[in-house]
């Protein structure tokens, strides 16, 4: 057992104020489900995980993860085991599909809840569960079908497992392998080796050796065996192939870069202030609040706080350097900012008694009331510019009355000197973004989705209908038609899981190399239906023209087009 000698004193019971504070923030985590059913699958990657979901319920194997029918390895199985028990609970719609995320983000948050719980108290995991289940990036991803999600819970709670641990909780031990688990079967080495980054660099800083032991005892190596290996040795047992395609993509990733997302090394620079909307304007002043002193960094009092910020520096360095760069892979950086700015609200408003808010915390309320305002006026300009978003240009009144009430109360709470100004300001903020980003995302659905044009013509598809996507993947067409679908010229990411398809024949049917063979399938007296984007639009027109007769448009909607041949 390891007792670490800044253990707080209220981890040891578990009470009605803990529930009350669990049920607030399932209260407010609530908004992670309730627009999961407002819009469709987007392209490419919800439609794609989706896709993959269905399958796996389609087929009754729950061990090779397949997509539009052909062997997918790129991903491990846990975000897919999850979105299909969805399905199978749920049936198939987009509201189950994305129950996977929006349960992954509530268990995240109460992770950061107890990890804040267990360092400062409950009032300080109260808030640090408050600033993150509210902040921006983290909103839209717990609605998002992404791996991100089930890969940030799967740290947040090795983490808190080996905070646990280090405390003097047994079960810590079971809860970090757990966690390693949980990301390893969500993202592979890399989300196992997180959380590693961060215990090896404390044990290093605060000479914490005793936890490294801990951690590596042979039962939680054995527990995360348990987890793990099943699926791993069943899915090498049926698809040899696969050990060979899991160096590759594990090892050679990390050590040379392959499927590199090149961005420049400012990219999460502007990503985190961006992400960690409204609560960004409270990070400096909290850092500034708790920063003890680099001599006084390594003290035991302050053993925590070295935890935490080696957790933001050392993720955000780790992320910054990676040749891959995308806004959703800052995900695991939110949760030790939203820890700090916890702590940070949690000594401001606890203190007797309660004092003002400083100049700079009001000049930073401010600066965001000024800046929600800003957003307001301006989306609507932007709307009317962009056709993509003419349902939001048709009603600007329902984000511009709010904003302006949001300036009001702001300015009052700072006039009246009110502490729960540094709180309740940020929370009307991001009460507004969540508003804003609802009704903007409606209005992108039929262009960032192709099931409202395929529902124009599903009705009148047969069962043996054959449908192509043109010079892309559409997973949604495979989706919302509920068949597979075939590739013409554009094979992208199913070049791996074609070459290993046994039938040449269903593999030339299903794989179609140019726009000669696409020709002869829509001449071969058999109805096709091909999807392809409005800016291909032309190229294919130009390609048909020597297509037999009836080849015509059948739907157009937003930024798709739909051909037949009957």
């Amino acid at each position: 057992m390891i007792i670490s000698s800044d253990c707080h004193s209220e981890e040891l019971s578990f009470n009605r104020q803990d529930a009350i504070y669990l049920l607030i923030l399932l209260a407010i985590g609530a908004i992670f489900f309730a627009t999961a059913d407002m819009r469709s699958l987007w392209e490419v990657d919800e439609s794609r995980y989706g896709e993959m979901a269905r399958e796996m319920v389609n087929s009754g194997d729950w061990i090779t993860p397949t997509l539009n029918y052909v062997k997918y390895f790129e991903k491990p199985i846990l975000t897919f085991w999850l979105m299909a028990g969805s399905f199978e609970l749920f049936g198939i719609s987009e509201l189950s599909a994305r129950v996977t995320p929006a349960l992954c983000a509530t268990l995240t948050v109460f992770c950061v809840y107890f990890l804040g719980r267990r360092m400062w108290g409950r009032e300080a995991g109260f808030y640090s569960g408050l600033v993150l289940s509210t902040c921006a990036l983290f909103i839209g991803l717990a609605q998002i079908i992404l791996v991100d999600m089930p890969l940030g819970m799967g740290v947040c709670l090795a983490i808190l497992g080996a905070k646990c641990l280090q405390n003097g909780r047994g079960y810590g031990l079971y809860l970090f392998w757990g966690g390693a688990a949980i990301a390893f079967l969500t993202k592979g080495v890399l989300g196992a080796g997180l959380p590693w980054l961060l215990i090896l660099a404390f044990a290093l800083c605060a000479k914490e050796w005793r936890l490294l032991q801990g951690l590596l005892k042979i039962r939680g190596i054995l527990f995360f065996i348990l987890l793990c290996a099943p699926w791993y040795i069943l899915i090498s047992l049926k698809n040899p192939e696969f050990i060979s395609f899991f160096y590759n993509e594990n090892w050679q990733r990390l050590l040379t870069g392959r499927h590199a997302r090149w961005q420049p090394p400012y990219f999460y620079f502007g990503v985190l202030p961006i992400g960690f909307i409204p609560w960004i304007c409270l990070f400096p002043w909290a850092v500034a609040k708790l920063w003890p002193g680099r001599k006084n960094l390594r003290l035991p009092a302050n053993r925590h706080l070295l935890w935490t910020g080696l957790w933001f520096v050392l993720y955000f360095l780790f992320f910054t350097a990676s040749n891959s760069k995308l806004i959703h892979y800052a995900l695991p950086i939110l949760p030790p900012m939203a820890l700090l700015v916890g702590k940070a609200l949690h000594s401001h408003l606890t203190t007797e008694p309660p004092r003002a808010n400083s100049p700079f915390v009001r000049n930073s309320l401010l600066a965001l009331a000024l800046f929600t305002l800003a957003v307001s006026i301006a989306l609507p300009i932007v709307a009317n510019a962009l056709p993509q978003l003419d349902a939001f240009a048709s009603t600007p009144h329902s984000v511009l009355l709010p904003a302006i009430l949001f300036v009001l109360a702001v300015c009052f709470f700072l006039w009246r000197k009110n502490p729960l100004a540094v709180v309740g300001a940020p929370l009307l903020a991001a009460l507004i973004f969540a508003l804003c980003t609802a009704q903007i995302a409606y209005a992108l659905d039929s262009w960032m989705s192709v099931k409202n044009i395929v529902m124009q013509v599903r009705h009148d598809m047969k069962d043996d209908d054959i449908v192509v996507a043109y010079d892309d993947h559409y997973y949604g067409l495979a989706y919302y038609t509920e068949r597979r679908m075939a590739i013409a010229l554009n094979w992208g990411e199913l070049e791996f899981g074609r070459k290993l398809e046994s039938d040449r024949d269903s593999r030339n049917k299903w794989f179609l190399k140019n726009d000669q063979e696409l020709l002869t399938l829509l001449a071969s007296g058999q109805r096709v239906w091909v999807l392809c984007a409005l800016q291909d639009h032309p190229k294919l027109m130009a390609a048909l023209q020597d297509a037999p007769a009836g080849v015509a448009e059948r739907a157009r909607l937003s930024r798709w087009v739909i051909i037949a041949n009957h």
